[in-house]
């Protein structure tokens, strides 16, 4: 599915595509996470998806890795006030980002984290359900405050 939201277009990157990677992919897509993401691997848990930004001309500008959620949280626990068993009927709702890289020049596209997040969590619902077979209610998502401010 191409994502050419025109709401969404910013400047020099007029035909940027939105999609979920192809299986032949994933080597090359784990193996780029590996080197160049913070944590320097690609480990998804539980049920993934797993997204890309491709420029015009064909170069991956992002990486997205959607997952299962850790078990626990506990200020997931407290903003959502879900019961114990709760907890355990709908952990499988929300969808946590556990890889966000951003491969562009952050010169050339000062601005590019926001809207790609924004894309990609607007069609994370359909997708999940297409997947997996059931949508989604929350997704999370963190940020190291060392290395990045998260605005």
């Amino acid at each position: 599915m191409i994502d050419s939201d025109p709401a969404l277009a910013l400047p020099g990157l007029p035909a940027l595509e939105l999609r979920l990677i192809l299986p032949d992919e994933r080597p090359q897509f784990d193996q780029t996470l590996c080197a160049e993401h913070t944590l320097h691997n690609a480990n998804l848990v539980g049920e993934t998806l797993r997204y890309m930004a491709v420029g015009a001309d064909g170069r991956w500008l992002a990486l997205f890795g959607w997952s299962s959620p850790a078990l626990r949280l506990r200020p997931r626990g407290g903003w959502l006030g879900w019961s114990e068993g709760q907890r355990a009927a709908r952990l499988r709702l929300i969808a946590q980002n556990r890889r966000f890289l951003i491969r562009a020049e952050r010169a050339l596209y000062p601005n590019l984290a926001s809207p790609l997040l924004a894309r990609c969590t607007r069609r994370l619902a359909d997708d999940w359900l297409a997947t997996h077979g059931h949508t989604g209610l929350v997704v999370e998502s963190f940020v190291d405050p060392e290395r990045y401010e998260g605005t």
